[in-house]
């Protein structure tokens, strides 16, 4: 199983192969992964917070709708 890394100064342009070619966001992820992929969080706790906090704003219904 490869991994894809993730990090809070990563770059959703990159691959997310090595710690260098990070990515940053969920979706990128997501797309890289296909679901058999490992995910390495590089800043743990933080960059987690920061997906859950992306992934929560992506699903939220804007006011008056």
């Amino acid at each position: 199983m490869q991994t894809i890394y993730v990090s809070n100064h990563g770059d959703d342009k990159n691959n997310g192969l090595t710690q260098e070619a990070a990515v940053r966001s969920w979706k990128r992820y997501m797309t890289l992964s296909r679901g058999n992929h490992e995910l390495h969080l590089m800043e743990g706790d933080v960059t987690f917070q920061r997906l859950v906090e992306e992934s929560q704003a992506g699903k939220r219904v804007p006011h008056g709708v």
